[in-house]
């Protein structure tokens, strides 16, 4: 890859605040504005002075390249005057996404989009002394915009972490952004870049196809307008079983960590979903049971294999824990393929639970899920349950 410098004017940061300071001094009119400021909007002189000359930065920064016309003075007033009556600011996201990629742009919803890279993407301003410390990870491989209107910009990062999240659990990718450009249309918040540290390759990667879109839209849809929304952003604050095993399955995928390790959080995320509180005995066995019949409904026909990999992987997790790791198996082919496949397991188990917890609850489900193993009818009645509220992406 080509990698050019170019060196542009920019004001000296000194001599631009003794610009504005001198400016202002001259500017009869500038301490009846600074007192109107604080009176209108109950703020302190001082803090009505700060506002005003971050202002004229931001202004001077504009009007330095091109010269301001008419409208866009009044863009720029209305801007400052939205500032300071705390009215909801439009920030322009770009996430750089690991994990997936794409060919094409594609409009998810409206001010969402998700796109190749492009050169402007590694075009950025910054100043040589720090050049070695701005760096985007080099696994990224696809670009997420999202233009967001909220009071708060946590609003607008819980967004990005629900698409993401909603990314993982359509197909089985460890997505998630290495690095974030935020920039907002506003004159009081600075626009910011925030990078990850983490360098190793994605665990799981997948490519997301044309006919994929209409899908993926159709999920999010979904899950927004589900009220298991809240507990998908705030899954790691949430106690309830399904935001433990999302926060146990992203662990699984995400990290890098032993495949051991991977599995434990894997297998962890499948005991939050399908066992009940004070159950104690043949924890393997039942969870086996449970997640196969669940899982027979969306393409797992064979229970038998299923149910095999869940105790085999309960068996890999309690040695784990309890020390005693078999090296032998640590290298072999096998356990790679099984720790994959017990991930997407929970992929697909946390994503029947998302879709029924607003109709049903969890231990109702695990009676029906244990009657269906002993009555055909009652697995009939299992089966249209889950075919009838859920859809998964296989």
């Amino acid at each position: 890859m080509h990698c050019s410098l170019k060196t542009k004017e920019i004001w000296n940061s000194k001599d631009k605040l003794d610009f504005i300071n001198n400016s202002t001094k001259s500017f009869s009119e500038y301490s009846r504005l600074v007192s109107c400021i604080s009176s209108n909007y109950a703020i302190k002189v001082e803090q009505a002075d700060l506002n005003l000359k971050k202002f004229l930065d931001i202004f001077i920064n504009l009007s330095t390249d091109n010269e301001v016309t008419d409208s866009q003075l009044v863009k720029c007033i209305t801007t400052f005057i939205g500032d300071l009556e705390g009215h909801p600011i439009k920030r322009d996201f770009k996430v750089f996404i690991r994990g997936l990629w794409t060919d094409r742009e594609h409009e998810i919803s409206r001010g969402l989009i998700i796109r190749p890279f492009k050169p402007i993407d590694f075009e950025i301003d910054i100043p040589l002394y720090r050049l070695d410390s701005e760096k985007h990870d080099r696994w990224s491989s696809l670009i997420l915009e999202l233009n967001y209107k909220s009071k708060r910009v946590q609003q607008a990062e819980d967004e990005i972490e629900f698409i993401l999240t909603c990314f993982r659990l359509f197909r089985l990718g460890s997505v998630e952004g290495s690095c974030l450009e935020v920039k907002p249309q506003s004159f009081l918040e600075h626009q910011y870049m925030r990078s990850s540290d983490r360098e190793d390759y994605p665990n799981y990667r997948y490519h997301l196809l044309e006919e994929d879109i209409p899908k993926l839209i159709d999920l999010i849809t979904r899950l927004n307008a589900s009220p298991q929304k809240e507990v998908i952003i705030n899954s790691k604050k949430n106690m309830s079983p399904q935001a433990i095993a999302l926060e146990r399955f992203c662990d699984s995928l995400l990290y890098p960590g032993k495949l051991e390790s991977r599995i434990t959080s894997a297998i962890n995320s499948l005991e939050a979903i399908y066992l009940k509180k004070d159950e104690r005995a043949e924890l393997s066995h039942r969870l086996g049971q449970r997640a196969s019949i669940l899982l027979s409904f969306f393409g797992y026909n064979s229970t038998i294999k299923t149910y095999n990999d869940i105790h085999r992987a309960y068996m890999i997790r309690s040695n784990y824990i309890h020390g005693s790791v078999n090296d032998n198996e640590s290298r072999d082919q096998s356990i790679n393929d099984l720790t994959k496949r017990i991930i997407d397991y929970a992929r697909i188990s946390i994503l029947i639970f998302l879709q029924l917890m607003p109709t049903i609850e969890k231990d109702t489900l695990i009676n029906k899920i244990d009657n269906s193993l002993l009555d055909n009818k009652a697995r009939d009645k299992l089966r249209d349950l889950i075919t009838t509220n859920c859809i998964i992406y296989i």
